[in-house]
């Protein structure tokens, strides 16, 4: 059997290794010339390392990782700390594996090297596929080359703008939200002085993440502020930054003074779909289950899509059957981590009187109760 997946991402490639076998001959198509990731960290919690180690590349990965201590919760006004939530041996023996922090290039690329080692497993880059459709239920696939593929089966991973998607579902463009995504990564040294936990600021009307990646070699930042993104490419300098945060403290004007450039993005996301597939075709990553990044679950939810894929695919000799079984077991949870996303972000950017609400029931908030609410994340 010959499977196509459309996208060379970390839902693309951690798909091919977990389809692989089985006799299938599994092709990895990528718009982009090469197969890289540049400039932006991810956050990876228990159930992202569980699909990990089910896919085989711990190994791979492990020495890129970095551990951080605990979540650190600022008050981005005042500087003043608010709470902090431990990321302990109790926390790793609750939920069967630690917390770690990647730079996005490294998952990639250990993903990419471990798809190229599995048998029966092709990478074709520069392959921009334009669209799907069907002939007699058949999946055919169109590219932007003029020619043709007939797999038997397809998978959409090709992001928040996929033309799988597009193909299968016509519910149009994502949905985008007033206020933009900043993001900077800067050396581990010229940032001494920042602490070794996940660090997040809230601020009214958006808020800072900062924590170390690389190993703890780099420093990966991101600040979200309200506001549509300004004219031009999607690069910027610091003042833009700094403009979208007038009354933040001393120490955070600081630290996001530390990074000369940044890139940005309008947030934006998807209404969970009911439908993500059709006989013998389906989707995983952002293709499926856009979500804005507040919960920090994008990368994770796309590794447990595919571990669960290769489970559903091993278990059933019929694709269309193993698809459709691989959506029931993801959809509800994706649905929930999509709208929770948007929520959580309300929560970061409340203002006045509700910010401070927020800030007290944050700071008498038992640790064991935190994380019995987002064990369902993580599960």
């Amino acid at each position: 059997m010959e499977i196509a997946i459309v996208g060379g991402g970390i839902a693309g490639l951690a798909s091919a290794i977990a389809l692989a076998g089985h006799e299938r001959r599994i092709v990895v198509l990528e718009r982009a010339s090469t197969i890289e990731e540049h400039g932006a960290g991810v956050q990876l919690g228990p159930n992202a390392l569980r699909a990990v180690r089910a896919l085989g590349v711990w190994e791979r990965l492990s020495p890129k990782l970095f551990a951080p201590a605990g979540l650190q919760i600022m008050d981005a006004l005042t500087g003043d700390s608010i709470r902090r939530f431990c990321f302990g041996p109790k926390f790793e023996a609750r939920f069967g594996a630690p917390y770690c922090l990647v730079h996005r290039r490294d998952l990639i690329e250990a993903l990419h090297d471990a798809a190229l080692a599995t048998a029966g497993v092709e990478l074709l880059t520069g392959r921009l596929v334009k669209k799907l459709r069907f002939e007699d239920e058949a999946p055919v696939l169109a590219l932007a080359d003029g020619s043709s593929m007939c797999p038997q089966a397809v998978i959409g991973a090709d992001g928040i703008g996929s033309a799988i998607r597009q193909s299968l579902l016509e519910d149009g463009l994502p949905a985008t939200h007033a206020c933009t995504i900043y993001r900077a990564m800067i050396p581990r040294i010229t940032a001494t002085a920042l602490p070794s936990d996940v660090v997040l600021w809230l601020y009214p009307g958006g808020h800072v993440v900062h924590y170390p990646v690389a190993g703890g070699q780099q420093m990966n930042l991101v600040a979200v502020a309200a506001g549509g993104p300004a004219a031009g490419d999607a690069g910027c300098a610091a003042d833009e930054v700094l403009a979208r945060f007038p009354a933040m403290s001393a120490d955070l004007r600081y630290i996001l003074g530390l990074a000369p450039a940044w890139t940005r993005w309008p947030a934006a996301d998807r209404t969970p779909a009911n439908v993500w597939g059709r006989a013998g075709t389906t989707l995983v990553g952002d293709a499926a289950h856009p979500m804005l990044p507040y919960l920090a679950q994008g990368a994770a939810a796309a590794l447990v899509d595919a571990v669960t894929l290769g489970s559903c695919t091993s278990a059933e000799p019929k694709i269309s059957a193993a698809f459709r079984h691989y959506e029931a077991l993801r959809k509800d949870h994706t649905a929930r981590l999509q709208r929770l996303s948007r929520r959580q972000g309300e929560v970061y950017h409340l203002e006045g009187w509700r910010a401070d609400l927020r800030n007290r029931a944050l700071a008498i908030l038992p640790e064991s109760l935190f994380f019995s609410r987002i064990g369902w994340i993580y599960a």
